[in-house]
């Protein structure tokens, strides 16, 4: 079902892109004004989107999905926006995403509306709603409060409003200018209203921030033996002026320990460089394998350039950020998820860079025109071969029965075979049979090269590939075989 879907939702955005049809109101003049290629460009994040989340790549779906709108604006790039959410399990994004699907998209299909509608029904049922508050330890109201929920600061709500919270357990974090930080730990069910009071300390000591970077996703940062996030992390780390210890962890990867030296009002940057673990366990581990076309090439991992081999190589499991660079292709970044002891096969869809495009498109064309002017050409041949051919045989039964003639003559009167115009006459028959033979041979000649011209001209242009083979061998290789040659894709 859910590859059906994305099949007719692609469907949908490919012609309607191609056709310059308007999916919603606003975005109608930037369609009408938007240029072939921002439309193909749009075309290929859709695309990517489509495969990534059958694949169940989703936060790289989420990222060609949004790319695809911001490029070329439509209602169902929105709509896969709103599943990819659902997806990711952020029910906020989500029901946001499908209210301004069916306030934008217009005339849909009623199947379509209630189909949105039920998947806002179910997505609404996951949200809680939260109300946060903040007090001194005299029990006065802090105001000016920012929360930040897994790390990322929210839109302060209109006054008297709740923070809209996805289901699940969350940490959330109060501060306020002069005030410590507070730290609380949530799990919320879909439909829960929880008032939350927080009581902030006012700063006594001196203050510093730490602002932390690693070199991978989904590292376990801790400050003085206190859990703070996972990288990468959005916002600073307030922090009392002096030593601190900072703590690095993620599995398959050897465990990191700096201790950093804040000063008052000051920022101090960290960065985190996590190397393999030498004595990681099995569960820690899967198998990546990635396949690319036979050209030169870089793959980077995590920053880090690496060589995939056939059988593919062996990472840490979570998250991990790929960068890969092929010749005459645009250079392709995703994240990867490596699940735990399971190999994984990877897809990079590359997109030729618009020289390398113009070139295999100029190519193609000059390939078509050397086929049908060599098919005209051989046609022209094999007509004239086969024409002359044709009319020499005629002549040829003319002869022979002249010949004929001649010679039941000198059988009824062999005196007559003397007379010197008889004799005459037999000779100029016998250079009219050696004339019409090679023309005969010169004919046949030329029909067969003709026939061959023809055939080698239709070869050509049927097999130039159309701009759309061209714009898939990006991630493919050409192949000869006995039916001529075809682009064959080699995932």
């Amino acid at each position: 079902m859910r590859r059906s879907l994305l099949i007719t939702t692609c469907l949908v955005t490919l012609f309607a892109s191609t056709l310059g049809v308007e999916l919603w109101g606003p975005p109608c003049a930037q369609a009408q004004e938007a240029s072939a290629g921002t439309r193909a460009q749009a075309r290929q994040h859709f695309q990517r989107g489509m495969e990534f989340f059958d694949e169940g790549r989703f936060d790289a779906a989420l990222a060609e999905f949004q790319r695809a709108n911001e490029t070329f604006p439509s209602a169902e790039a929105l709509y896969n926006l709103g599943r990819v959410h659902a997806a990711l399990g952020d029910s906020v994004s989500a029901t946001r995403v499908f209210e301004r699907y069916l306030t934008q998209a217009g005339e849909i299909s009623a199947a379509r509306r209630t189909e949105v509608q039920e998947r806002l029904t179910r997505q609404r049922a996951r949200i809680a709603r939260l109300w946060v508050t903040a007090s001194d330890p005299q029990g006065a109201a802090v105001a000016t409060t920012v929360v930040s929920l897994d790390g990322v600061d929210l839109p302060a709500p209109e006054r008297g409003a709740p923070f809209l919270v996805s289901a699940g357990s969350h940490s959330l974090g109060v501060r306020a200018p002069g005030y410590d930080q507070v730290h609380l730990a949530l799990t919320l069910a879909g439909g829960d209203e929880r008032h939350v009071q927080a009581d902030l300390h006012r700063v006594t000591r001196a203050r510093g921030t730490l602002r932390v970077t690693a070199s991978l996703p989904a590292v376990e940062v801790r400050v003085d033996g206190r859990a703070v996030g996972r990288t990468p992390l959005l916002s600073t780390i307030p922090v009392d002026a002096g030593e601190h210890r900072l703590s690095a962890h993620r599995p398959g990867y050897e465990d990191v320990e700096r201790v950093v030296t804040v000063l008052e009002n000051a920022e101090v940057e960290v960065a985190l460089e996590l190397g393999r673990s030498a004595s990681a366990r099995p569960e820690e581990l899967g198998q990546v394998r990635l396949r690319l076309p036979s050209a030169p090439r870089l793959v980077r991992l995590d920053g880090e350039p690496i060589e995939f081999g056939s059988a593919g190589v062996e990472l840490p499991v979570g998250p991990h950020h790929l960068r890969v660079e092929v010749a005459d292709r645009e250079p392709q970044e995703q994240m990867i998820e490596v699940p735990s002891r399971t190999t994984v096969d990877l897809t990079i869809h590359l997109v030729w860079t618009p020289d390398a495009q113009a070139e295999r498109r100029g190519a193609a064309h000059r390939r078509r025109f050397g086929g049908r002017l060599a098919t005209g050409i051989g046609a022209v041949l094999l007509g004239a071969g086969l024409g002359v051919f044709g009319w020499n045989q005629g002549e040829i039964s003319q002869t022979d029965r002249a010949v004929r003639q001649l010679n039941e003559t000198c059988d009824a009167d062999p005196t007559a075979c003397l007379d010197p115009a008889h004799q005459a006459r037999g000779r100029a028959l016998s250079a009219d049979q050696d004339r019409q033979d090679v023309l005969r041979v010169l004919s046949l000649s030329v029909a067969g090269l003709g026939l061959v011209s023809a055939a080698i001209g239709l070869t050509l242009w049927l097999s130039a590939p159309s701009d759309d083979e061209i714009e898939r061998s990006a991630s493919a290789r050409l192949e000869l075989g006995p039916t001529g040659a075809r682009f064959r894709l080699i995932f």
